[in-house]
């Protein structure tokens, strides 16, 4: 019997070249993947006997642990393959195995299995000027080799067999595609020439460096390595495979000894190598006009589960799944563990012990999830994740000091409550109008910045009613014992400037939730005064136009005309009314503000019948409020079209013979009257 690489079967309409891994159906070559290719081969070798479960298993799959569906999976790829859908070729024996019913004609070409025997100081064959200087990895396919002359060094791949020359054709045809559609840029190590016509086959490679794990053992090690160059070493190796599968192609065995280092300027740069067993996007090669060298249908799109090495090989792939870029991400994943713990071992149950880095930590668990559903989707992001690491070290030591200032602050509050109940309702004023600026803020079209500010406006808040009011009020930080709640707020008012200088769109945010407030205590005159002030600080940083600074113009001149209703607020109004509608959309809280302030102005001039008209057009323009500032403002325009329903109001505002009723008094004396 003839070796079996060297076998033609024939069966049914099919036969399988097992010289070139082929399957051709009537005439056709079709795609087929390695496991489900070495199932055919076990169940052509035993055509018409029942072949068991068990018995595929540990021919196809070595005894590795894969799900007890890879069986079945492979079965039903053959017979999608094959054509056999009603099963009458590959027939299932219930509980026991499989079986092929076909005639099996069997044509074997056997020839003697070629040795190299290549020994360090032999010419390469074919190079007469390059020898062989020392293998590199197993199996003595592998050889470092130098020029006599120019002493330069390359390093050169061979094989004899023609499964062996498909994987270098392959790795050839995989770096032409990642060269033209990558450039110069393509961190691989360059093929420079092959030898496809005659054995020995070869391909010559240039010859940067060590691979990873000798580079980082000749450094001692990668517990010897500072963790933030292993980090950076980590980042390179997947911005590299990230770039492979931004045109299609998957390496599928990545691993330390198909990593290269390069010194480059004293730096070390990651080059990846050995695309063997990798796989490449058919349609990218036939753009590109790169002819399929290792590539027959059969192998165009294979899974890995046939290649790659133990450790890095994701879950999916033992139970017969297809490769992906979540199965590169896996070996990434593992790659990343082994590099941060300094251990080149593989990564199992309890392995977070070893990672005392939070972030680290959860980079590995997204990276190597069981499920590739849940996995990272991509190599870049993984790479991305890395490269920004100080930063979101950063930002979590940030979120760590805001969560503990938080939790001093209610330590604070919880101390006040006894000895003063009005400090929990300071911090409830404050937060309602600190939600107002919320939703203004979160309107700009700028929406990173804005939630800046906003974060920043917490911040504030928190330090404000912290450090400011509570103290005030508190024996303990040299407060008084007595004092009022409107005296503590205005006496840790001054601390604001002085706190924000140099941030003057937060203070001037933190001004209008302040004057509100002081609305709210009847301290009208302080509230004017920090609404000015917001007007200003945003007007000279945003602009006269800007929604915010219209917002504080807004708020000044309902406080104004709270303190004197005889003022002659209208020319500010109408200008600023007049940008709003220039700025404003429609429903914008702020231009429900002015216009509840318009009715406000026409009542307080005795022209109840214009406010009227203002506030209802309000309640017909606004039916599904869309949040609950908006909803609180129109409650406000139903009870003030109420009020100027009233006949008595409208009496009063039209016949001031009756009593005496001073303009102001159809609006802010309506309020009392109804209650009475």
């Amino acid at each position: 019997m003839g070796d079996e690489r060297t076998t033609i079967w024939r069966f049914a309409e099919a036969e399988l070249d097992a010289r070139t891994h082929e399957v051709r159906v009537r005439g056709q070559s079709v795609g087929i993947e390695p496991k489900p290719l070495e199932v055919l081969r076990l169940l052509l070798e035993h055509a018409g006997e029942v072949v068991t479960s068990e018995e595929i298993l540990d021919a196809v799959w070595e005894g590795r642990p894969v799900h007890e569906a890879a069986v079945s999976n492979a079965i039903g790829k053959l017979r999608r393959v094959l054509g056999d859908g009603d099963q009458s070729l590959i027939v299932t024996i219930p509980k026991v195995g499989y079986r092929l019913v076909a005639e099996v004609e069997r044509r074997s070409d056997a020839k003697p299995p070629v040795r190299l025997g290549l020994q360090a100081g032999d010419c390469v064959p074919g190079r007469p000027h390059w020898t062989l200087i020392k293998p590199l990895g197993g199996g003595g396919n592998a050889w470092l080799a130098e020029h006599a002359k120019t002493r330069e060094q390359r390093f050169f791949k061979f094989c004899a067999e023609g499964s062996q020359l498909r994987a270098l054709k392959r790795e050839v045809t995989l770096y032409r595609l990642l060269r033209e559609a990558l450039g110069d840029g393509a961190a691989v190590a360059k093929i420079l020439d092959w030898q496809f016509e005659q054995t020995p086959y070869f391909i010559e490679s240039e010859y940067v460096g060590a691979d990873l794990r000798d580079w980082l053992d000749a450094h001692g090690g990668p517990g010897g390595v500072e963790l933030q160059l292993r980090i950076e070493l980590m980042t390179q190796i997947a911005e590299s495979a990230g770039a492979a599968h931004s045109v299609g192609v998957l390496h599928k065995d990545l691993k330390p000894q198909n990593i290269l280092v390069e010194e480059v300027d004293g730096h070390p740069r990651i080059r990846l190598c050995d695309f063997g067993a990798g796989q490449a996007d058919a349609s990218r090669l036939d753009s590109l006009g790169i002819t399929m060298l290792g590539f027959t249908q059969t192998l165009a799109h294979t899974d890995s589960s046939g290649a790659g090495t133990l450790v890095y090989m994701a879950p999916e792939l033992f139970s017969g799944g297809s490769a992906s870029v979540q199965s590169d991400v896996f070996a990434l994943g593992v790659l990343l563990y082994q590099l941060v713990t300094g251990k080149w071992q593989p990564i199992a149950s309890g392995w977070e012990a070893d990672v005392p880095d939070e972030l680290l930590r959860e980079d590995i668990r997204q990276a190597t999830n069981g499920m590739p559903q849940r996995r990272l989707p991509s190599a870049q992001l993984l790479a991305e994740r890395l490269r920004t690491l100080p930063a979101r070290r950063a930002e979590q030591v940030r979120q760590h000091t805001e969560q503990e200032r938080l939790q001093q602050a209610r330590r604070e509050l919880d101390r006040a409550r006894a000895k003063r109940p009005w400090v929990i309702l300071t911090g409830i004023v404050l937060v309602l109008g600190l939600g107002i600026s919320t939703l203004l803020l979160l309107r700009e079209r700028q929406a990173v910045q804005a939630a800046e500010l906003q974060r920043n406006i917490a911040t504030q808040f928190n330090e404000f009613l912290n450090r400011d009011i509570i103290k005030a009020a508190s024996p303990d930080y040299g407060g008084r014992y007595d004092i009022t709640l409107k005296q503590a707020v205005i006496s840790s008012l001054p601390e604001v400037p002085k706190r924000l200088a140099g941030s003057p769109l937060v203070e001037a945010a933190l001004d209008l939730v302040l004057a509100d407030t002081l609305d709210n205590l009847s301290e009208t005159k302080e509230s004017i005064r920090l609404a000015e002030r917001s007007a200003t600080l945003y007007g000279d940083n945003l602009g006269a136009d800007d929604l915010r600074t219209l917002d504080a113009k807004i708020d000044v001149v309902g406080y104004r005309l709270d303190v004197d209703p005889t003022e002659n607020l209208r020319p500010i109004f109408q200008d600023t009314y007049a940008r709003l509608e220039r700025v404003a959309q429609r429903n914008d809280l702020v231009m429900l503000k002015a216009q509840l302030l318009k009715g406000w102005l026409a009542a307080d001039a005795s022209d109840l019948t214009t406010a009227a008209q203002i506030w209802s057009n309000i309640l017909k323009d606004y039916p599904s409020p869309s949040s609950k500032d908006i909803s609180k403002q129109i409650d406000k325009a139903r009870l003030f079209y109420a009020y100027s329903r009233l006949p008595y109001l409208n009496e009063c505002a039209t016949n001031t013979s009756l009593v005496r009723c001073p303009p102001n008094f159809v609006f802010q004396g309506s309020m009392s009257i109804i209650e009475t």
